[in-house]
């Protein structure tokens, strides 16, 4: 009698196990479990039922406008015939233009002028499928400098891209807006790149039957390396452009070459006291240290200065304790001492004129002009009283006295 009991409680848990087993069986619903990511767009694979609108779908999954995408059931690791029906609300209300596609075994659904909004695909005669967004691509690029120097190198990266990867078309064109070749005569022209994870581009350029193009490499960080040597990018102003393969949307930035150069100006002559020797630097050697030496000033021997991110410097040596004279002026790159600069400036005294009538009658207004080459006023003292003064203007004055 006790192993009846025994059996019989045995069968009824079993009995409930599968009353469970079922009901769940019966929840289970569709779910869009990864895409891939190629040159023309890529592979949704999805498993179960359809749920009931975007918002039951588990795994958020985007297609973006132009890519050809094709669909594999991931139970079965097979593609089927389906029907792709869009767009839709995230609930799964129809929008405007929502029409059915069908999509045969082998062949890609081409996105291309798809409106956004969800969309789901179906296998045909069935209820299994998924639902997946379609979006329109944005990305930018930044460049790590504006301008570099003949025969020098300089990074690109992908500032921003909502696409997890593909490949791009890469152009390279001079200011006349055509291609440029690199020295080996490939012409940078829609060279492929791919990218992934987003920012990061993720191998070397290829031409259209796989070749390297020399001069364009990317690296660690994902940034793409253009060598303006062997690009023969010569002085002048060249925009890059990119454009996803798949999508067709394009981005650009613009790269100044500048040849290799040193300016220096400097005052010819200034006063004592009154001006200021003034060193104008123009360059090409951005934020790079440069040696200014006047001589016969002992702190302004070899003093070290950095230059702004345009190559430039301005400085001003006051002279009120600078002795009249000659003095050679030199400014020197520290990284090429080779490249530098001389002038030569000359402290002098300042010079002034007074011009007055020889003879005067008492009681005249007498008329006095004169030249000055330093100072606002000339200051007017007869027999050690002062009388008045002047302004000067363009290096001449007069007073009436």
């Amino acid at each position: 009698m006790h192993m009846k009991k025994v059996i019989c409680v045995a069968a009824v848990v079993i009995a409930i196990m599968a009353v469970v087993l079922i009901a769940f069986s019966s929840t289970i619903s569709a779910k869009a479990v990864d895409r891939t990511y190629n040159k023309v767009g890529g592979v949704i694979t999805y498993t179960g039922k359809l749920p009931s609108d975007a918002d039951a779908e588990t795994n958020a999954i985007t297609v973006y406008e132009g890519e050809e995408i094709y669909f594999r059931n991931k139970s079965t690791n097979i593609s089927s015939n389906v029907i792709v029906s869009g767009p839709y609300d995230h609930d799964g209300d129809k929008k405007s233009g929502c029409a059915d596609y069908s999509v045969s075994v082998g062949k890609p659904w081409d996105s291309d002028g798809m409106k956004t909004g969800y969309f789901k695909v179906v296998e045909k005669n069935t209820d299994i499928g998924c639902w997946f967004s379609v979006d329109k691509q944005s990305f930018s690029l930044e460049l790590e400098d504006t301008k570099v120097r003949e025969k020098e190198s300089f990074n690109l990266s992908l500032k921003t891209n909502d696409k997890k990867g593909g490949v791009m078309k890469l152009t390279i064109e001079d200011d006349e807006g055509y291609s440029i070749t690199n020295k080996n005569g490939t012409d940078i022209y829609e060279v492929l790149v791919n990218y992934t994870e987003y920012r990061a581009f993720d191998s070397d350029p290829v031409d259209a039957d796989g070749n390297l193009v020399d001069g364009i490499i990317h690296n660690a960080k994902g940034e793409l390396v253009f060598d303006s040597k062997q690009l023969d990018m010569k002085e002048g102003t060249y925009t890059i452009i990119l454009e996803d393969y798949a999508t067709e949307v394009e981005e650009t930035e613009d790269i100044e070459v500048e040849k290799w150069y040193l300016e220096m100006e400097c005052s010819e002559e200034v006063i004592k006291g009154w001006e200021d020797i003034v060193i104008t630097i123009q360059s090409s050697y951005y934020e790079k240290e440069v040696n200014v030496t006047v001589e016969g000033i002992p702190k302004w021997k070899e003093k070290t200065l950095t230059l702004d991110e345009e190559g430039k410097k301005r400085i001003k040596i006051p002279t009120e304790n600078v002795d009249y004279g000659r003095y050679k002026v030199t400014v020197k790159v520290v990284e090429f001492p080779a490249c530098a600069e001389t002038r030569y400036v000359l402290v002098k005294k300042g010079e002034t004129t007074l011009e007055v009538p020889e003879t005067a009658t008492v009681g005249d207004i007498v008329h006095m002009k004169g030249t000055s080459d330093y100072g606002y006023l000339a200051v007017f003292v007869i027999d050690d009283v002062y009388k008045g003064d002047a302004a000067i203007v363009d290096d001449e004055f007069e007073w009436y006295w």
